[in-house]
């Protein structure tokens, strides 16, 4: 829920298109989405949406879907995200796997959004090693510092990683949020 709780809504206001798992998007069409707006598809598929590539892989974490009604919502995802000659992996709520590196070997990923709060995903030490098994891109932190059990930091993430480089953009964005 706390990933698509707007998805239906927004979708409704804007009409825009929403993809993803294909029980989570069945789900959204059955409480309101337009069918007409929803392309569901599953792990190891791609979508091709406006001359982006979208390809579902997978992530280890719990599900549930309150967003929906409460009905069963799939499994949880990442997916990576080719368009220009880009490749960008969002990992979603997961913990280090070793096929992040066929992620890596199959898809590029220039950037990597990688959990790093720990307590409900990945920590730094996890995201650490997930960088390395994704061939070190360039790193966006998410799910941390919203609430005190997500303790880690782009900081210490940026100590971990053989190219501290990879979080500059976060880490000035934390010095003007006073989280540093």
């Amino acid at each position: 829920g706390d990933h698509s709780a707007d998805a239906i809504g927004l979708g409704q206001k804007l009409g825009c298109t929403v993809l993803g798992m294909v029980e989570l998007i069945d789900a959204f069409v059955q409480n309101g989405l337009p069918e007409a707006q929803a392309i569901p598809f599953n792990k190891g598929g791609t979508v091709n949406f406006d001359g982006v590539r979208f390809t579902m892989t997978n992530a280890f974490h719990s599900s549930s879907n309150d967003a929906a009604g409460g009905v069963y919502g799939g499994e949880p995802t990442g997916v990576v995200i080719r368009f220009d000659d880009k490749s960008v992996y969002f990992a979603g709520d997961t913990c280090v796997f070793g096929d992040m590196a066929l992620i890596a070997r199959l898809y590029k990923p220039q950037v990597a959004v990688l959990p790093i709060g720990d307590h409900y995903t990945m920590g730094v030490e996890e995201a650490a090693l997930a960088l390395e098994l994704l061939g070190n891109p360039r790193c966006v932190p998410c799910h941390w510092g919203t609430f005190p059990p997500l303790i880690g930091r782009p900081a210490a993430l940026a100590e971990l990683t053989s190219a501290p480089s990879q979080l500059d953009c976060v880490s000035r964005l934390d010095l003007l949020d006073g989280r540093a």
